[in-house]
């Protein structure tokens, strides 16, 4: 294809907890509440901002201030005739959401990455 992009749809979820929760029941609301979202997985993320109208605010994203990325793609070194190529790791020096957290499979175990906001959690509450 002649497209080179960034082509990942953010899947906006809103997921109330409830003291009087058990942690099953809420991993079955969430659970649930995500495959109702996947039906509407394909309508870009921006035609959902713009039905909702949310009030726009510079100290945080629209719509949602929390991240959950699951990586299903394995890292590997991409290797194309006649190119040599690295791969780069990039610090951000931040994170554009209050809390995000990043899980990818590396060498057959789940591992992660938690970026949080230093203004709105410390970072004894974070490794918690």
């Amino acid at each position: 294809e002649p497209l080179i992009g960034f082509f990942v749809n953010t899947l906006a979820l809103r997921v109330p907890v409830h003291g009087e929760q058990t942690l099953a029941q809420l991993l079955q609301h969430v659970k649930d509440v995500a495959l109702q979202a996947y039906e509407h997985a394909d309508v870009p993320f921006e035609q959902v901002v713009e039905a909702v109208q949310p009030q726009r605010s510079m100290a945080h994203s629209p719509v949602f201030q929390v991240t959950l990325a699951l990586d299903e793609a394995t890292h590997r070194q991409l290797s194309l005739p006649g190119l040599s190529t690295q791969v780069l790791h990039i610090e951000r020096g931040g994170t554009p959401f209050d809390l995000s957290l990043s899980l990818g499979e590396s060498e057959g175990q789940l591992v992660g990455a938690l970026e949080y906001a230093s203004d709105l959690y410390e970072r004894d509450s974070a490794q918690r």
